[in-house]
């Protein structure tokens, strides 16, 4: 582990002892354009969206009127380097940003239709490949299951009226069913349990102040049940397959609730500490820490299973959309520090205690073929370890556990797994391997390829 890493955990605890928080300012910093609402990981890049400023809030470019164009920025996850942006003369985005994002096409809302743009080159593929009738409003928010080619829309008319979620095929394209939810819809989300069983979450913000945020999970047949949010939810994060827990942000009443989506209740109440207008915005977890950005210029970390409140992160500005990238957590500063009248336009990186890299060198050798398509053997040395229990785990970029199994090594520490990529649910993408016997760790990355 980096020493910087050592000194964070020290520095925590510390400041836990004396009953404080401690405060600390991120290691690197990444500018993009005016008011970064959203940061999406594909593969080895990252993907900002930026809103740009449109002055007098009519959706319509006018450059002779200071307007800032809304932009696309394409980071090099690694190196941390842009590699290329473009601008919009044509639309502003949404907000909140619930876009999506795949190695081959980009996906997100202008108005009443869906976009579809080329991730390479980020020219505009098609405008209007899904057009909503005037009964459904505006699209707010896209999600898609893995793999998947029926994606599933939000949309409302206003802010006072029950909204709709949409099933879309994007390949034919044809919208496939319309539903209605509840007052205000804001986010949409589709998971899939422990017991491979398929839902989608729709969190609905409710009225302004109304203190009627609901969030309803759908099952397969459409059944849904409804817990109530409280004031203004904002923003769900599912850790991943198997994790059987939604993490949502509700920003008027200033906390995250826990939700077990097996048993379809709250468990954990965790009061995020801020007041007003600088509520919570957004949330992620790496291990037992729960990392929420909020409009009091900071980043908020807890600990899960006490809900205290660890350490408070300084992203130099009021951030937005957040996401876990190699172990070391991203922030997008919508605004500049302690205002809500002069957009951002910086992204934050810190490390992490927990980040995967920090623990072992990477052994590139570990594993072929790789790319894999149908399965991926893991092949090593662990000298001195014969006869020694093994555990093979593999994580996703974010830092989510997807898999986990034990076996032993043989008379000489060697160490041979073949893993079948489809039967355990590993869609195309980049992936860490960490394999373990007692002290010593090896890792490498796994790409699965089409």
């Amino acid at each position: 582990m980096k020493f910087s890493s050592l000194l964070r955990i020290f520095i925590a605890i510390a400041f836990l002892g004396l009953g404080f928080t401690s405060t600390l300012s991120a290691q690197s910093f990444i500018t993009v354009g005016k008011q970064p609402l959203a940061i999406i990981p594909v593969g080895n890049t990252v993907h900002v969206f930026c809103n740009g400023d449109d002055k007098n809030f009519n959706s319509i470019y006018e450059p002779d009127s200071g307007d800032v164009a809304a932009s696309w920025w394409v980071i090099d996850a690694q190196t941390h380097s842009v590699l290329k942006h473009r601008e919009f003369t044509d639309r502003y985005l949404p907000f909140p940003f619930r876009s999506v994002v795949t190695e081959q096409f980009t996906y997100f809302p202008n108005g009443n239709h869906l976009s579809r743009f080329l991730t390479s080159t980020q020219e505009l593929d098609v405008d209007k490949l899904i057009v909503l009738p005037d009964s459904l409003g505006q699209i707010y928010a896209v999600s898609k299951p893995n793999s998947n080619p029926i994606f599933t829309l939000s949309s409302r008319k206003n802010y006072g009226t029950p909204g709709y979620i949409i099933g879309v095929d994007v390949v034919a394209p044809a919208i496939l069913g319309v539903f209605q939810t509840l007052i205000n819809t804001q986010q949409t989300l589709d998971f899939v349990t422990s017991d491979h069983n398929s839902f989608l979450a729709v969190l609905n913000e409710g009225g302004f102040g109304a203190n009627n945020s609901t969030l309803q999970i759908f099952g397969k047949n459409f059944e849904n049940t409804v817990l109530p949010m409280g004031d203004a939810g904002n923003h769900i994060y599912y850790q991943g397959d198997g994790s059987d827990s939604l993490f949502v942000t509700v920003n008027g009443s200033h906390k995250v609730l826990i939700i077990d989506v097996l048993k379809k209740e709250i468990v954990k109440s965790i009061p995020t500490q801020t007041t007003g207008y600088n509520g919570p915005r957004e949330s992620v977890v790496i291990g037992n820490k729960l990392f929420v950005t909020t409009y009091n210029s900071d980043v908020r970390e807890f600990d899960i299973e006490t809900g205290n409140l660890i350490a408070t992160l300084d992203s130099k500005g009021k951030p937005e959309g957040l996401t876990v990238i190699n172990g070391k957590l991203w922030v997008a500063n919508e605004y500049e520090k302690n205002s809500y009248t002069d957009y951002g336009n910086t992204v934050a990186i810190f490390d992490s205690p927990l980040a995967v890299e920090e623990y072992f060198t990477e052994n590139k050798n570990m594993v072929f073929p790789n790319p894999a398509r149908v399965s991926a053997t893991f092949s090593t040395t662990f000298n001195g370890h014969s006869n020694t229990p093994v555990t093979i785990e593999i994580y996703s970029l974010s830092g989510a556990k997807l898999f986990s199994v034990n076996t032993t090594s043989g008379n000489n520490g060697e160490v041979n797994y073949v893993l079948p990529l489809h039967a355990n649910n590993l869609p195309t993408g980049t992936y860490f391997v960490r394999l373990s016997a007692s002290n010593n760790v090896q890792t490498t990355r796994l790409t699965v390829a089409e």
